[in-house]
């Protein structure tokens, strides 16, 4: 082993320790390593040594994975950190080490493949398939077995993908290689299993024909290949015959152990059915004409719809038998056969009903595992259990048969109600099922964000509500004993929360708050999720519950909030529940004019959470809320209280000590975040404070822009800075190293953007005099990047950066702009020291072209208005042949602006908008995960940088100046206007009109 595969070992080895630290430091030491060239092969060849340990081997191929994760895709915004000739040595080398490897590691770097292939295959990587197939042998079916899971991560993305021309030529392409002797392998592995005296033969060969039904499904979603219809006859008898065996003994009796072992042994059988069930669905759904045999499926399917029992080992079977069962409901050409006979009352009699029953797992769940019962309860249908594929069973039903079905359903609810009333301790079952199925044959459509947005007429929510849900929310201290219904009726407020009366909500609200303190934690966290989604809560484009119904509640919700947080010990727990964390987010905004009062008590609490979690953050989604609090609190409180800003400083910044000096590196974007929102709060203030001009230093580190995460938090805090005092950076020497971090960013194609919005800030508030002198440095390095690495990202935001950094002009008095030269002055005199004519063929050959990328309003104004300054400067009209260039200047400023014409006139109406908080009751987080990039903190605004600001209009200040240069005979723009064409000149002159 080399000295580099030593050490790679070693730190491999270290993050498994079991110690904080040591993880840590091995963890940094990797990535000081990724920066060696030819990492990845050395990564490769320590996952195929035989010297190393099986865990660090398999250490090896997760960190494998992960860095071709991260690093093998090549765009505009990403640096090449793979050579080429890693890259192919990598292409050429994986599969033949792969399926040497145990099954573990063979796993990792089948993920690997699939991943370079998404990328690559087939146009940068032909021979995939080919070095795939040609390592299928008849006599090794563990490498078979490799080879197919791997195949199949290849082809999965198949299923997602739209239907391209491109896309079936690559189907085709596989196919021209792959289909012939995975035709072999698919035939000869159902004789072997036939034939097969070893058990542990026999569960390789079963994994593999599972394998080979899901790549069957993998390559025939899009549409039906012709060797595929082909052969449907064979492919299809065998399928079948795997659903008629009730035992892998019925198989082959020589596999018998196989069936005596655990569940999950016996369910290799039951996963091959299920895998079956999807392709005959499939069929059924895409390929009907050409599906000779579904006759056959339907009676199999149905027969073990009806007698498979409620076993746990049956589920996914059943479940994958009752969405065929949809597919044939919902398809017009079946109506006339389900209309006959009472199919539909034998449909809900003996499969609905039958399945739909809570089941003991689902109490297990409820019990053991509050949380992810919540969570499987909102992801509803996405969920495959038994009662959602009965639910949809039901609603698929409703499509044609809607009457019929709703009056079977209600016939066996009224049933179920019944016999809850009879004994309502013994039978609580019954009315959870009754339920659920009000909830599944009434909501006909929903969208995730909005809940349920249409309903079956047929059915009377309101009346259920009253009659048989209300009784459970009204009393705290009711079921006791079935806590389930009581988070069904909070549950049901949650879904139909748009079809309830107006009335029917405002009664129900103290009720669930009431239950936020309610000790069984699925309840509390359903009515958690309900105050939460009530809150913002829109009918008639208007809030349901506005500030003045809320804030009376406010004190208590959040108190019974930090009361269920703070009760528990361990850090791990005490993030667990991400909707508290949610619902004291949602507070904070939606009581935002009155939330000052509460401020104090809010903060404390805040901060202690803060300082538990930072022991050991475990869950993103609470992190990310608990942020969301702090900020918007911030906000808020100094909103209405300037001077609250100290007393919120002093509260949080001992946490953001602790999180900056541990290197937190989950907390340190949303640090950065807060800290410059309480940064800007002190604008108004001669001095910054010791506490910022301390913090400066640290935030300046390059340890602290290694990580992704960190770069855009840094970036608009020093924003922050030099919004607040630009001028005392500068003079105290500053500027010299906030220019190495544009440095650094500016060679990153990801980072890039962040170099200019940074450089941006800098020009903006830094005195012109104290930053001169950087100006050919700044311009140099972005001229080599652009020669170097130019991308179109890069482009634009140069073009745009030139325009705002001439824009600033406007601010200048006249005495200061002769005395200093300005900043479109310097522009050109730096361009010119650079090399002659530099600048004139940028604007001809660069910056120009860009002009149709730029199409935000803030952009448009001072890209326009900057390149008129500049073309206007005294400078630029003696270095450059501007009779030439000057009009092709004017012409792309026109047709910038009259391109966004529409948006100008709204400028300032937008500019209001986003100064108001009304978009506030908007802000919908539910996906937000851990991730390496950044995670903004949506109830902060943006930093606003306009080095115009006192332009509203761009073509109102281009009107004026040229009106007044015409009025002093400036012949210099009366020589520009002459050759602009027509149309432009007609623009002109309304542009002298506004003015």
């Amino acid at each position: 082993m080399s000295d580099l595969q030593k050490n790679l070992a070693v730190y491999l080895e270290q993050t498994l320790s079991p110690q904080a630290q040591i993880r840590k430091q091995a963890e940094a030491s990797l990535l000081q390593l990724e920066k060696q060239p030819s990492f990845a092969i050395f990564l490769l060849t320590l996952i195929g040594s035989s010297q190393c340990p099986d865990h660090v081997r398999i250490s090896a191929a997760l960190y494998f994975k992960n860095y071709i994760r991260r690093s093998w895709e090549q765009t505009d915004n990403t640096e090449d950190i793979i050579s080429s000739q890693d890259r192919l040595s990598i292409k050429k080398d994986i599969i033949a080490l792969m399926i040497t490897l145990p099954t573990s590691i063979q796993l990792q770097l089948g993920e690997a493949i699939s991943i370079i292939a998404d990328c690559d295959f087939p146009s940068h990587w032909p021979s995939l398939i080919s070095d795939l197939v040609s390592q299928f042998s008849p006599l090794n079916i563990q490498v078979n077995f490799g080879i197919l899971q791997t195949a199949h991560m290849v082809f999965n993305r198949y299923r997602s993908e739209f239907r391209t021309d491109m896309l079936f030529s690559e189907i085709k392409f596989v196919l021209n290689s792959f289909f012939k002797p995975y035709f072999e392998i698919f035939v000869s592995t159902d004789q072997l299993l036939l034939s097969c005296t070893d058990p542990n033969s026999g569960k390789i060969l079963l994994d593999s024909l599972k394998f080979l039904i899901i790549i069957y499904y993998d390559l025939n979603c899009q549409d039906l290949p012709e060797p595929f219809e082909d052969n449907m006859p064979q492919f299809m008898d065998i399928m079948h015959r795997y659903l008629t065996f009730d035992s892998i003994a019925s198989i082959n009796p020589n596999l018998s152990a196989l069936d005596n072992e655990s569940d999950e042994s016996t369910g290799i059988l039951v996963n091959i059915k299920a895998e079956i069930f999807k392709v005959v669905q499939l069929y059924t759904n895409r390929y009907e004409d050409d599906f000779k045999q579904l006759p056959a499926f339907l009676d199999t399917i149905w027969t073990m719809l009806t007698s498979l029992d409620s076993n746990p080992k049956h589920d996914s079977v059943v479940v994958q038998g009752i969405l065929f069962l949809t597919t044939m409901v919902k398809n017009i050409r079946y109506k006339s056969t389900f209309e006959s006979n009472s199919m539909i009352s034998t449909i809900c009699e003996k499969i609905v009903l039958r399945n739909i029953e809570l089941s003991e797992s689902d109490q297990e769940l409820f019990e053991d595992d509050p949380i992810m019962y919540v969570r499987r309860e909102l992801e509803g249908s996405e969920v495959e259990t038994r009662r959602n594929a009965a639910a949809g069973l039901v609603h698929g039903l409703l499509q044609y048969f809607g009457s019929e079905t709703t009056q079977t359903m209600l016939h066996f609810i009224m049933n179920m109600l019944d016999q809850y009333s009879k004994n309502p301790t013994e039978n609580w079952k019954a009315k959870d099922a009754a339920q659920f199925m009000v909830t599944s044959i009434s909501a006909v459509a929903s969208v995730k964000s909005l809940g349920i947005t249409q309903t079956n007429t047929l059915v009377d929510l309101a009346d259920f509500y009253q009659s048989q849900m209300l009784p459970h929310i009204s009393n705290v201290h009711s079921d006791s004993n079935c806590p389930i219904l009581k988070s069904n009726a909070i549950k049901y407020i949650y879904v139909f929360r748009n079809q309830l009366p107006d009335s029917y909500l405002e009664q129900a609200f103290p009720y669930i708050v009431e239950h936020l303190s309610h000790p069984n934690p699925v309840i509390n966290t359903f009515a958690a999720l309900t105050l939460e989604r009530l809150m913002i809560l829109k009918k008639n484009n208007s809030l349901v519950f506005g500030e003045s119904k809320i804030s009376p509640y406010a004190q208590n919700i959040l108190e019974k909030l930090f009361n269920n947080i703070l009760s528990i010990s361990t850090s791990e727990k005490m993030a667990e529940n991400d909707f508290f964390a949610k619902l004291i987010m949602r507070t904070i905004i939606s009581c935002r004019n009155g939330i000052s009062n509460l401020a104090p008590a809010l903060f404390e609490k805040l901060s202690i959470i803060l300082k538990n979690v930072c022991i050991n953050p475990s869950n993103p989604l609470f992190n990310h809320f608990l942020f969301e609090s702090i900020a918007s609190l911030s906000r808020f409180t100094c909103k209405n209280n300037p001077t609250a800003v100290e007393s919120i400083e002093s509260v949080l910044f001992p946490q953001f000590q602790i999180i900056l000096e541990n290197e937190i590196s989950d907390f340190m974007p949303y640090t950065f975040q807060i800290l410059s929102l309480l940064l800007t709060l002190h604008k108004d203030k001669l001095h910054l404070s010791p506490v910022y001009i301390s913090l400066l230093q640290p935030i300046l580190q390059p340890i602290l822009w290694d990580y992704q995460g960190n770069i855009p938090a840094l970036v608009g805090l020093l924003q922050s800075y030099f919004a607040v005092n630009g001028q005392q950076i500068a003079q105290n020497g500053q500027l010299e190293p906030i220019l190495g971090i544009f440095q650094k960013l500016i060679s990153s194609k990801a980072n890039d953007h962040y170099a200019f919005a940074l450089l941006s800030s800098i020009v903006l508030y830094a005195p012109l005099n104290l930053l001169s002198s950087y100006f050919k440095a700044i311009f140099m390095l972005i001229l080599n990047r652009l020669q170097t690495k130019k991308t179109p990202k890069f482009v634009k935001a140069f073009t745009q950066f030139i325009g705002f950094f001439c824009s600033i002009d406007v601010n200048l008095s006249q005495a200061y702009e002769n005395q200093e030269g300005g900043y479109s002055n310097q522009l050109v005199t730096v361009m010119e020291q650079i090399q002659p004519q530099l600048l004139s063929n940028l604007l001809s050959n660069v910056l120009l072209d860009s002009f149709p990328t730029i199409s935000s309003v803030n952009e448009t104004k001072y890209t326009s208005v900057g390149y008129f300054r500049l073309v206007n400067s005294l400078e630029y009209i003696r270095v450059t042949n501007y009779e030439i260039l000057t009009p092709k200047v004017m012409s792309s400023v026109i047709k910038l602006i009259e391109d966004t014409g529409s948006k100008l006139k709204t400028l300032k109406s937008e500019e209001d908008d986003a100064d108001s908080e009304k978009n506030l009751d908007d802000i919908d987080i539910n996906d937000i995960t851990y991730q390496s990039s950044y995670s903004k903190l949506a109830t902060l605004d943006n930093l606003k940088i306009d080095p115009c600001a006192k332009i509203s209009d761009p073509r109102i200040y281009i009107g004026s100046e040229i009106k007044n240069k015409l009025k002093n005979n400036d012949t210099v723009i009366q020589t520009i206007l002459l050759k602009l064409s027509p149309q432009e000149k007609a623009y002109i002159e309304s542009y002298t009109k506004l003015s």
